[in-house]
């Protein structure tokens, strides 16, 4: 049996497997927007015919390729396109394609979906590690810089900072750095203790927001869009500071905070994760670069 083709009618039991995979639809943009398997990325024939080689610097990180149209001869023209720019991880979706696919009534998906150039062409351990990485960085460059803290605090206003002392005795990253030092020393911190535990907390609260930002952006390629980080900011700030920390009793919940304090807040996730994303783009085309030389 030929492991690089497959019909239509395998290809969910493929998509329900582990690991990185990815499902090119070549038909045309219209072909496309009017139905398409969810989550499949499209690169109309004679695009990935014309440039294959950038189709293909996008997919390698992918564990499998499944190339498809509506009746399997653009596809086996953009995998033969494909395997000749070195792409060595496609299968060709041979015969009814996308037709067969809606006639078993299976999920579909409308509009133009996510573009190839979202796609994150490294390997997941790679990213995982470059996520941690650019997490750590970001949250460090963050707390150096001090830049959002510099330019909004000032603007907060007197009553609202004197409510926020009486709900909470510090930042996230202060208190859980003095928990963690209690913790591990047995007594409160010095005031060294305090510097440096509220560094440690925080390259470890950069190690777990970097690690969560990766996995949303490969599962939602468009989180590195715009709108997508400033929606991709906005949802670790909840799931962070209105769920996680006051679960573990590190900061009081969000409506207990003075709004002007989690708007400061707000943006500070939007820097970092904004930062967050420069750095993976860095590492995305150091990966391209290395895998192309």
């Amino acid at each position: 049996m030929d492991t690089r083709s497959i019909t239509m009618d395998a290809l969910p039991d493929r998509l329900r497997t582990a690991g990185p995979h990815v499902v090119l639809d070549v038909r045309s943009r219209l072909e496309f927007a009017r139905a398409h398997v969810p989550s499949a990325l499209n690169a109309p024939v004679a695009d990935v015919e014309r440039d294959p080689s950038r189709v293909a610097d996008r997919l390698r990180g992918c564990d499998a390729v499944y190339v498809h149209c509506s009746k399997g001869v653009r596809a086996a023209r953009a995998v033969d396109a494909l395997r000749g720019a070195g792409l060595r991880n496609v299968v060709h979706v041979r015969d009814s394609g996308m037709g067969d696919w809606m006639r078993r009534g299976l999920p579909i998906e409308r509009g133009s979906g996510p573009a190839l150039a979202t796609i994150d062409p490294r390997p997941w351990p790679r990213a995982l590690l470059a996520g941690a990485g650019a997490g750590v960085v970001a949250a460090s460059l963050s707390a150096v810089a001090g830049v959002v803290d510099g330019v909004l605090t000032p603007l907060v206003s007197e009553r609202h900072k004197r409510r926020e002392r009486r709900v909470r005795r510090g930042s996230l990253h202060e208190v859980g750095g003095e928990l963690l030092f209690s913790r591990l020393r047995g007594h409160a911190p010095s005031w060294i203790g305090r510097v440096v535990a509220t560094a440690a907390f925080s390259a470890m609260y950069g190690v777990v927001m970097g690690t969560a930002y990766t996995a949303l952006r490969r599962r939602f390629p468009n989180a590195r869009t715009a709108g997508g980080l400033l929606a991709t900011a906005a949802a670790l700030f909840v799931a962070c500071d209105g769920a996680i920390a006051p679960t573990l009793r590190l900061t009081p919940g969000l409506t207990r905070i003075p709004w002007q304090l989690g708007l400061r807040e707000l943006v500070n996730h939007v820097v970092w994760t904004a930062t967050a994303e420069r750095l993976h783009a860095r590492d995305e085309r150091a990966f391209v670069r290395g895998s192309t030389s």
